[in-house]
């Protein structure tokens, strides 16, 4: 684990972790993407020190919408 990794950061890349495995389960990805996206989870999950059961991790899709809904007004 970083030695920098603080909550904070560790709960990011658990939300990205949650985002690969999501990607898997609901088609995103291509089938044969699975084994990449296998060893791209473990590589987080180790370097973060992340447990194999995230804690309620965010939900990237919805933040980023939100981020791009806040974009698209200031655009305006």
């Amino acid at each position: 684990m970083s030695a920098k990794s603080t909550p904070k950061t560790r709960r990011l890349a658990s939300s990205i972790v949650k985002f690969l495995q999501e990607s898997q389960k609901n088609g995103t990805l291509e089938a044969e993407d699975g084994e990449s996206m296998e060893v791209a989870i473990g590589i987080i999950s180790e370097s973060f020190g992340l447990d194999t059961n995230p804690t309620e991790p965010a939900d990237l899709v919805q933040i980023f919408d939100v981020y791009e809904k806040t974009r698209e007004k200031k655009l305006v």
